[in-house]
C-alpha cells in the first residue's frame, strides 16, 4: 500500500501543481470538468492504494455495455458439426 501511494504521490502531485498555474486563467465550464475529472481520479486512485472493492470502470462498461457484448458473441456463436 505504501509503494502505491508514493508512486501516485509522483505522478500526480507534478501533474496537479502544473496545473494549478494555469487553473485561475480558465473559464468556469473547464473549471467544472476539471473538477469532474480530478473527482474521478480521486476515486479511482483510493481503490487503487486501499485495494477496495468498490465499483469501477470496468464495472461500469459491463453494466452499459455487458447484455449487448453478450447477444452479439451468442448471435456469432457456430457450433462444430
Amino acid at each position: 500500500m505504501i509503494l502505491k501511494l508514493v508512486f501516485l504521490i509522483i505522478t500526480c502531485v507534478p501533474l496537479l501543481l502544473f496545473d494549478l498555474v494555469n487553473f485561475r486563467k480558465e473559464n468556469s465550464h473547464a473549471k467544472l470538468i476539471y473538477a469532474s475529472l480530478l473527482l474521478a481520479v480521486i476515486y479511482l486512485s483510493s481503490i487503487f492504494v486501499f485495494e477496495l472493492r468498490w465499483p469501477n470502470l470496468y464495472d461500469a462498461a459491463d453494466f452499459l455495455l455487458g447484455a449487448p457484448a453478450r447477444l452479439i458473441v451468442e448471435f456469432l456463436h457456430v457450433t462444430p458439426q
